[in-house]
């Protein structure tokens, strides 16, 4: 084979890796969202929008995690019933919910009082930051 053809080939395969890499992800969306803020309002609009994300970009093709800090911490308290299904059900598509470990000890909540689904991060900023430093959309969603 002459060099030519062999760095044509080279070339060839190098513009299909980079494609296929860009479509992927172009389909790979990943979402950081904050919220911090009390209330029902916060939550039923959050489970609006998170609906909304997954069937506009399709729950299989986003990776959404919801960090949960400051005052809306008791939402993710298992005692809480009012939000328990929604969220049950969002976190069996993929949503991730995590707590703010700062807010818990500073609100006195361990992690046996959290919802079954939800896990833990050390401190809710730092994860955002860590999360927008490594190219996830964020959003925040306290009105």
């Amino acid at each position: 084979m002459s060099r030519l053809a062999i760095r044509l080939l080279a070339c060839v395969v190098f513009l299909g890796v980079s494609m296929a890499t860009a479509e992927e992800q172009r389909r790979n969306h990943r979402v950081v969202i904050e919220i911090s803020g009390e209330g029902e309002e916060h939550w039923s609009g959050l489970v609006t929008n998170l609906i909304n994300l997954q069937s506009t970009l399709g729950a299989d093709q986003t990776q959404i995690e919801v960090v949960v800090h400051g005052k809306a911490l008791p939402m993710l308290v298992g005692t809480n019933k009012a939000v328990a299904e929604p969220f049950e059900k969002l976190s069996r598509t993929g949503v991730r919910f995590v707590a703010c470990e700062k807010a818990m000890a500073k609100q006195g909540v361990s992690r046996g009082e959290l919802l079954p689904f939800v896990t833990t991060v050390d401190a809710g900023i730092a994860e955002v930051v860590r999360k927008q430093e490594a190219g996830w959309a964020y959003v925040r969603l306290d009105h």
